[in-house]
């Protein structure tokens, strides 16, 4: 609205923006309860979005909050798996709402995505997935050069699931939804080795004997649009 929480911080000095901002990613860091640090991660990542989309000052979307990057990197480096998933769910509204700000960092992002799928548990993964899909989906198409290594990361971690059915049917119905919403808006993506994607979703099918299954139809429907993309597969 008019006089939403973008519109406030714009009011304050300099001093007090960085002050703000760097108290607002400090209590991220620090807060130990896993709903109220994912509510306070998700509350940074909008206003994040919001101060980034602003260029009023003309200074270049970027610049209005320049260290926001450098402090999420250091986050994830520190290597603490509950503020890893922090990063990824502040960095997904930003995605969504101004790639633009994020332009002359996406080959880094691009490798905090195949680190974490290289190195995080399932639950962290699953988060990263979510925030993958708003990147794949912000990105510009040259820029998909840089997402190449995470195809077989994530056919690696379909693997896992489904190798661990029992304990994660879940994280791989989700995991599944979120691969579909990359399918959709770049079927491409699934192009190249689609007959390792045919393999996967054939997995997921015999672990259910149910016709209706949700992971049957998730399968499915995660083949559809390349082939409908690419009929000579």
């Amino acid at each position: 609205g008019g006089e939403g929480k973008g519109n406030i911080f714009h009011r304050l000095s300099p001093a007090e923006k960085e002050g703000l901002r760097r108290e607002l990613l400090l209590l991220v860091a620090i807060i130990k309860e896993e709903n109220l640090k994912a509510l306070m991660a998700g509350m940074v990542g909008c206003l994040a979005a919001e101060i980034l989309s602003d260029d009023s000052s003309g200074l270049g979307t970027e610049n209005q909050w320049p260290e926001l990057v450098p402090h999420l990197f250091e986050l994830y480096q520190a290597g603490d798996g509950a503020n890893i998933v922090s990063v990824f769910q502040i960095l997904d509204p930003i995605f969504a709402a101004t790639m633009v700000s994020m332009k002359s960092h996406v080959a880094e992002l691009a490798k905090l995505f195949d680190s974490v799928f290289t190195t995080g548990n399932v639950r962290t993964k699953i988060v990263a997935l979510e925030t993958f899909v708003t990147f794949v989906q912000a990105i510009k198409r040259k820029d998909l050069k840089y997402i190449k290594k995470m195809k077989q990361l994530l056919r690696d971690f379909m693997v896992e699931l489904i190798s661990n059915f029992k304990d994660y049917e879940n994280e791989l119905e989700s995991a599944v939804g979120f691969l579909n919403d990359i399918a959709e808006v770049e079927p491409g993506y699934f192009k190249g080795d689609f007959d390792s994607w045919i393999e996967i979703v054939a997995k997921m099918r015999d672990l259910s004997s149910d016709s209706d299954s949700l992971l049957k139809t998730l399968g499915i429907e995660l083949l559809l649009p390349v082939l409908e993309a690419f009929p000579e597969l």
